[in-house]
């Protein structure tokens, strides 16, 4: 008897964590960031030129990647705040890369890898890496790509942001 109830309860929890979107299941999370608590720390007026981009860390990747971020770093667009600018390619499925670069100098301020996609506003120093979508939650695969992460953009460096 022991069994056949611990069999049930086992269904129907199974049941249960399937029948909620990924955005109701991980509301606890993403309901403690948001992008507006994290406002930029200041407004740099140097914009960035080619020769500024520092390759040290990326040196080794292929060049198309290297030209693609080169084109979205020159752009007036991927603005994190106003000091810093991030580029994102494909590495894999599922699989993003997202560089983040300082505007004023073109070094490398760090990567970070999301296996669904990123959210970054440009007046946040808010990352938010695997953001819930409003399908039906499939926990075995979300631990398995990626779970929602994130991230704070700080004085120039990267800091991941308890659960």
């Amino acid at each position: 008897m022991k069994i056949f109830l611990s069999a049930i309860l086992a269904l129907t929890f199974i049941q249960i964590s399937y029948c909620q979107t990924e955005t109701e299941y991980y509301s606890k999370l993403t309901d403690k960031y948001k992008f507006e608590e994290f406002p930029i720390e200041k407004v740099c007026n140097i914009g960035p030129t080619l020769d500024s981009l520092s390759w040290c860390e990326l040196r080794d990747l292929p060049e198309e990647i290297k030209s693609n971020i080169v084109e979205q770093f020159t752009s007036n667009t991927n603005f994190i705040g106003s000091c810093y600018k991030y580029a994102s390619w494909g590495c894999g499925s599922p699989c993003q890369m997202i560089a983040i670069f300082n505007i004023n100098n073109g070094k490398l301020v760090g990567t970070l890898n999301s296996s669904l996609s990123f959210l970054i506003k440009s007046d946040s120093r808010l990352i938010f890496l695997n953001p819930p979508s409003e399908e039906k939650i499939d926990i075995e695969y979300r631990q398995t790509v990626g779970e929602p992460k994130f991230f704070e953009l700080l004085n120039g460096q990267i800091r991941k942001l308890e659960k």
